[in-house]
């Protein structure tokens, strides 16, 4: 992404699509919901390469809710990553999860 993009890519209705295409409110959205839990987003990108994003919200430290029933299986253990994938093409959607 340009940097007029990269000013201009978290603010509702902003698109580089042509006109008679949808435009959305995916990011707008997000960065709203990640300000609203306390986050930050970094981003990142190189022009004609890939463009990254790192979401940091808080990790929820309070208390079981009562009903919660603990799985009987172990999960598998991870160092806490979360990955979140937004896009809308479905092929890139669609290679990601069998990566």
């Amino acid at each position: 992404m340009d940097k007029k993009i990269l000013d201009n890519v978290f603010e509702p209705f902003f698109t580089t699509k042509e006109l008679d295409r949808e435009t959305g409110l995916g990011l707008s959205t997000v960065d709203g919901i990640i300000k609203q839990n306390h986050g930050f987003i970094e981003l990142y990108s190189e022009i004609g390469k890939y463009t990254t994003f790192k979401i940091y919200i808080l990790r929820y430290e309070g208390k079981e809710e009562s009903g919660y029933k603990k799985a009987k299986e172990k999960m598998p253990q991870s160092s806490g990553e979360t990955i979140l994938i937004v896009t809308d093409e479905d092929s890139v959607l669609n290679q990601v999860r069998m990566i």
